[in-house]
């Protein structure tokens, strides 16, 4: 049976492999009704589409759920401005919504999740997280009308979403509102697992194909997500991303107070390979402005070369 409150689609190191997984994925299937009719089309023809004209809008608060952190919405309006350099049109995309859209689709989820829980074997109660399993509890006093709004609420939802996006070829969002939280958890919040997906979860409902790529890493080397949604039916629009993920990445290096000059200069060197002299100067820039861009490339060589610098506690970041 289809799924309809999720969407799945490929996941890849380059925006190259997931041309090519769409085009083998997109076929039409009649046992799905979300499926399109059968198309010709090769995505990773459309790898070198110029964005100049497109008109793209930035969502940073989807109005209800919890706030993006400044990290998180930084690296949205920056994704913003690498497309606007290239000769799109960017501006801001208000959403639409005014209440917690969510709410009736964590409700539906926990109907499902429970209805799943009772056709299991038998089980001991400690084989199930206890979260996931108390999350789902409150399904066992819902009605078959109370099922029936809540698919009701997510279809005005749709609406809404639908008239907004009028007249934008897509939508710059993030992936999450945090950068991360804690890999034992099942979300920023118990109570709902998966409330962190309010910019996510939204366009799944919607059908709207979307893609999230790492934009950039943080200090501590953690991933920042930004997401390209498109109307419906324009999957060949969001391989424009090729356009932020080809951007050169590059390592800042901090200031600090444990290092010497020196032991900076030659770290450095150690780093990137370059003369003592382009050393010193970076080393200077660091000390004089608090920070510096040491080294600009591919993301893989960033990595390392972070790496290096924080062979001595250096503190760095990987942006692109």
């Amino acid at each position: 049976m289809p799924e309809f409150m999720r969407s799945a689609g490929p996941l890849g190191r380059t925006t190259e492999d997931i041309a090519h997984l769409m085009t083998v994925l997109s076929g039409a299937d009649e046992r799905d009704p979300w499926s399109f009719p059968p198309e010709a089309t090769q995505y990773q023809d459309a790898l070198s589409r110029d964005v100049k004209g497109l008109r793209i809008g930035i969502l940073t608060d989807m109005g209800f759920g919890p706030k993006p952190e400044a990290a998180v919405v930084e690296a949205v309006e920056d994704a913003g401005r690498a497309l606007a350099a290239d000769g799109a049109i960017v501006e801001p995309f208000v959403s639409p919504l005014d209440e917690d859209c969510y709410e009736p689709i964590d409700r539906w989820l926990m109907i499902r999740g429970y209805a799943e829980m009772l056709s299991l074997p038998p089980h001991e109660p400690d084989e199930f997280l206890d979260y996931v399993r108390d999350w789902c509890q409150p399904a066992k006093t819902m009605s078959a009308l109370d099922a029936w709004a809540l698919l009701g609420q997510i279809s005005r939802m749709r609406v809404k979403l639908f008239a907004a996006m009028e007249g934008f070829d897509y939508l710059l969002a993030p992936t999450l509102p945090v950068v991360n939280f804690p890999a034992e958890e099942p979300g920023m919040f118990r109570d709902k697992p998966l409330g962190h997906t309010v910019f996510t979860a939204m366009f799944n409902q919607t059908g709207q194909p979307a893609s999230s790529v790492c934009f950039r890493l943080d200090r501590r080397k953690l991933p920042i997500g930004v997401q390209l949604i498109a109307a419906r039916g324009r999957e060949d629009v969001l391989f424009a991303e090729e356009t932020i993920t080809g951007l050169a990445a590059r390592v800042i290096l901090y200031n600090d107070e444990e290092h010497s000059m020196d032991e900076v200069t030659y770290q450095i060197i150690k780093a990137i390979g370059c003369s003592y002299a382009e050393a010193e100067d970076l080393t200077w820039e660091v000390h004089t402005r608090g920070k510096a861009v040491v080294y600009s490339g591919d993301m893989t060589d960033c990595l390392r070369v972070s790496s290096v610098l924080e062979e001595i506690a250096l503190h760095t970041e990987v942006q692109m």
